[in-house]
């Protein structure tokens, strides 16, 4: 077991974890056990890494497993919510329709400053905050399992 720079690699494992993050949340009826996205993506990324690996000499630690695994979870519900928040502008506005086209530009100028208050901005810190502690809570110790499990059942083969 030698120590390379896996850090090309463990992005891979992210960016696999966080687009499976993002398809749980999405998905309509398995969104609603919103746990399954903070479990299934770093475990996913986990079998993508390890399956990657495979015939090369070298594991990944404990430690990059957690990193990522936190990573893919917290990625992934960020860039679910920044697309449902498109989606939901994309059809209130109409904007497929040629005539509404204009309306883009200011629409995406105003996104990051959306809060309607203090509110709306106590609101948004609250849910990066639970976003942050359940990434923390369910994606670190998920990829770990992934990483125990991959990993062994990779050397048996």
């Amino acid at each position: 077991m030698s120590l390379v720079d896996t850090s090309k690699d463990l992005k891979r494992g992210v960016y696999v974890g966080a687009a499976f993050s993002v398809i749980f949340i999405l998905t309509p009826y398995v969104n609603q056990i919103g746990i399954l996205a903070y479990i299934v993506g770093p475990v996913v990324g986990m079998w993508f890494l390890v399956r990657k690996q495979k015939g090369q000499d070298f594991r990944y630690t404990y430690n990059q497993a957690a990193q990522v695994g936190f990573y893919a979870a917290f990625c992934g519900a960020i860039i679910a919510i920044g697309l449902s928040t498109m989606i939901n502008q994309f059809i209130d506005q109409e904007l497929w329709k040629l005539e509404n086209l204009y309306l883009i530009p200011p629409l995406i100028a105003e996104l990051g400053l959306d809060t309607d208050g203090a509110e709306g901005w106590y609101l948004w810190m609250f849910q990066l905050i639970l976003i942050s502690v359940m990434s923390g809570a369910f994606g670190a110790p998920s990829r770990l399992l992934g990483l125990k499990l991959f990993q062994k059942n990779a050397e048996m083969e």
